[in-house]
């Protein structure tokens, strides 16, 4: 319920000063003090977890081909948002907990960066990254290689596995890396 006021409240101040004429997309990971994690989402933006070799996208863009589950073969106008923060009433979040026994990381991205996940690189790049801030700089370093043509951000978030080997383990905390390699 927190994520979805918080999304709500942003939403409806973002739509007061933007009149529906601007606005973002958004992604979220809320890690809970009981140890539970949510992640939500609203846009194109996306949330990824990722273990040993296998990602999945837990996210649905909120675009027509996103909603039909249809990738980048579906053209620029089925692409097009039909939700996003500031948009006005109604708006449906996307919101759901996240198993932290599945081990691995969660990704969150923006499309400068996803739109290379119909290519080989970017579950490879994360599968074989020595440590969570090379795996997140290169993810940037790569989309900017291949000409991406919108905003490149990720933030990472560990849950445990490869990515996670000899880093030291701390009870009760996460570690967040942000789009620079830097663990915040």
């Amino acid at each position: 319920s927190w994520l979805l006021k918080g999304i709500q409240k942003a939403n409806t101040e973002v739509h007061a000063r933007q009149r529906g004429q601007g606005g973002s997309t958004l992604s979220v990971i809320l890690a809970m003090a009981n140890g539970a994690i949510h992640w939500s989402s609203v846009g194109d933006s996306r949330v990824y977890h990722a273990n040993g070799g296998k990602l999945t996208q837990l996210s649905i863009d909120d675009t027509i081909a996103g909603q039909l589950g249809r990738g980048h073969e579906a053209g620029f106008e089925q692409s097009k948002l039909i939700q996003f923060i500031g948009i006005g009433s109604p708006l449906e979040a996307s919101v759901s907990e996240i198993d932290k026994s599945m081990g691995g990381s969660v990704f969150i991205t923006t499309d400068g960066v996803h739109y290379l996940d119909s290519t080989p690189w970017f579950g490879q790049l994360i599968k074989h990254a020595a440590d969570p801030g090379l795996c997140v700089r290169r993810l940037v370093e790569l989309s900017k290689w291949c000409g991406g043509q919108d905003n490149a951000s990720v933030a990472m978030m560990t849950l445990g596995g490869k990515l996670d080997e000899g880093m030291p383990l701390v009870n009760g905390c996460f570690e967040v890396w942000d789009s620079f390699g830097e663990l915040q």
